[in-house]
């Protein structure tokens, strides 16, 4: 039986207002079940400090992921199990757009 939770991330890319911004890309997709954001800080006397933050997830997704692959690696296991077994299933999604 398929886990109860499944938490899934997909990399949303740069816009045209954050590129033009002088905007760069902090976010790499390390493997299929970890995203690392690079955090750029100033220490105490002003040089440049970059922090590595991983986050692990059960399933991840580049920018360049369609919406059709996301749904077929993650939302449709699911949906077929709904549709064979009298279970409920709930589906939330959250996250910024790339518009």
């Amino acid at each position: 039986m398929p886990p109860t939770v499944v938490v899934c991330a997909r990399k949303r890319p740069l816009n045209v207002l954050e590129i033009r911004a002088g905007g760069h890309d902090v976010v790499d997709c390390a493997s299929p079940t970890e995203m690392v954001v690079e955090e750029t800080r100033s220490r105490y006397d002003g040089a440049p400090v970059a922090t590595r933050h991983s986050f692990a997830f059960d399933a991840v997704f580049d920018d360049c992921a369609s919406t059709d692959a996301v749904y077929a690696a993650v939302l449709r296991p699911h949906a077929l199990r709904v549709i064979e077994a009298p279970v409920n299933a709930t589906l939330f999604t959250y996250g910024q757009t790339g518009g």
